[in-house]
């Protein structure tokens, strides 16, 4: 595999509340050959060449939550056992007031409403246009790994599918200018307390979270997520955790409100 770089963050401070050999999530990256951004699939899936059209979201180091350009629902039946099914978060929840604390000063001022629904606003990363929109929960199927072998804990059936309940807004299809053609939205994997790392590590065996990207290089290549501790082994060096590759420096912050990872830098030096 061809890579661009490996990305490793730690988020807060890690400790085990349980055990299991399967206590890290892997997702598939995939890179656009004509904007270059990085991808996921929606569902969090490892992709089946037998299956799809899959749905993909946009990864971004900045967003604070994901979103996508799904309709909302008013469904009663429970979100952790139907496939698609998506409720309206209350404006009066702790989840809403995490949400509305992101919100980006371009963005319109959501207008007062229904507590019946928390009003966002969704931000496009490329065209920097925003709107208001609805808070919502889906069902996302994430494999998780031991380091060699991804499962998947969340069994399909013809009458509908298992899944982890997940966070997110809703957003207008006109969200997705400038995207790719199968981009549907965004994947925030920002310091927010509602970014998907931290989503993923509250339905795991963990306290805090770590996560590594691995960007693909190319449109053929295929990169890797690992939302975890570890270990983490690729096929082509089966015997050697990457995680001995790894180099550390401090992540600083450039404000409370910034959600963006940075390094201090004092020199840099090109070597031809």
């Amino acid at each position: 595999m061809h890579l661009l770089k490996l990305l490793f963050f730690i988020l807060a401070s890690f400790s085990h509340t349980g055990y299991s050999s399967y206590n890290t999530s892997v997702i598939p990256i995939t890179k656009d050959e004509q904007t270059s951004l990085h991808k996921v699939p929606f569902g969090l899936e490892v992709l089946d060449p037998n299956q799809g059209p899959y749905d993909y979201l946009i990864i971004d180091l900045d967003t604070p939550y994901a979103w996508k350009d799904i309709p909302i629902t008013n469904n009663p039946v429970p979100c952790d056992v139907e496939d698609g099914c998506r409720h309206p978060v209350r404006c009066d929840t702790d989840l809403c007031k995490e949400a509305k604390s992101y919100i980006n000063p371009i963005c319109p001022t959501p207008n007062k409403t229904d507590c019946s629904m928390c009003i966002v606003t969704p931000l496009n990363p490329v065209s920097n246009a925003c709107v208001a929109s609805n808070l919502t929960t889906d069902l996302l199927r994430p494999y998780w790994t031991d380091g060699w072998n991804p499962i998947n804990p969340y069994p399909k059936w013809p009458g509908g599918t298992l899944g982890a309940r997940f966070l997110l807004s809703t957003a207008p299809t006109s969200l997705d200018q400038f995207f790719p053609k199968d981009v549907r939205g965004v994947a925030g994997f920002s310091w927010s307390g509602l970014c998907l790392p931290r989503q993923l590590a509250s339905i795991s065996f963990t306290n805090g979270v770590k996560f590594a990207l691995c960007l693909p290089s190319s449109s053929s290549a295929r990169g890797v997520t690992f939302v975890g501790e570890g270990p983490f082994y690729f096929k082509t060096n089966p015997n050697v955790d990457l995680r001995s590759y790894l180099s550390y420096t401090p992540m600083v912050r450039k404000s409370s409100k910034s959600l963006g990872y940075y390094i201090k830098i004092n020199r840099i030096l090109i070597k031809e």
